[in-house]
């Protein structure tokens, strides 16, 4: 199996991971507005623990977004300079379906609804099906990822599967947006984020399957710049 390093700064908690052959070690930082100050340090402490170099790495992952734009562009330009360097491939993936991955695995939730507080009264959205097979189980979109003003939440929310549970912090107790969707949700867990420990999984399965790419082409999503108001 690859080695794979995985980053995570989408949110205010940044963490790397390495994944060696399924067993995973995970540095995180929850010190405020200083992704660009801790996460290579980090990469470099976690490869020289186990007496790595950068050019050993198989592969890179980081989360895309949605999340911080600052977040976002020094999870990529890291990624980006340790696979330029070496020529490693690079896989992308979602902070969202990372969350989403991470309720599927840990609650054995089969439907989720992810919504991250984003700023300007907004909130990132997302709905997840839990896939499973007989060796593993990960998680497939349904519709879009989208990024939705408080004001037109429930029309955002029509539709909602019953079965479905709520991931992320915009479901906190007593938030807006639990004040406002009606839809019997059976569960929520917003304590939720991005972790790169899980995103090393959802990235070993990409890489496994061929879904990996020139570090060129791996590049950050900003939602609010793809995607048209709900």
């Amino acid at each position: 199996m690859p080695l794979i390093l995985a980053i995570d700064s989408s949110t205010e908690i940044c963490s790397v991971a390495l994944n060696r052959d399924g067993h995973i070690e995970q540095l995180r930082s929850k010190l405020p507005r200083q992704h660009a100050k801790e996460t290579l340090p980090m990469v470099q402490k976690l490869l020289k623990q186990f007496r790595l170099m950068s050019a050993d790495l198989d592969g890179i992952a980081f989360t895309r977004g949605p999340g911080s734009f600052t977040g976002l562009r020094i999870g990529g330009a890291v990624a980006q300079g340790l696979a330029f360097a070496h020529n490693i491939p690079v896989v992308t993936i979602s902070s969202l379906a990372v969350m989403a991955f991470t309720a599927v695995r840990e609650h054995k939730l089969n439907r989720v609804q992810v919504a991250l507080q984003a700023r300007e009264d907004e909130i990132y959205l997302a709905a997840y099906k839990a896939v499973k097979t007989a060796k593993e189980i990960s998680v497939c979109l349904q519709g879009d990822e989208q990024v939705v003003a408080i004001s037109s939440l429930a029309s955002a929310f029509m539709g909602i599967s019953d079965d479905s549970a709520g991931v992320g912090n915009a479901w906190v107790e007593g938030g807006q947006l639990r004040k406002q969707i009606t839809s019997s949700l059976n569960s929520y867990f917003p304590e939720i984020f991005p972790e790169a420990s899980v995103l090393s999984v959802l990235a070993m399965q990409k890489f496994l399957a061929g879904e990996a790419v020139d570090a060129e082409h791996a590049l950050p999503i900003y939602l609010k710049e793809q995607l048209e108001y709900k």
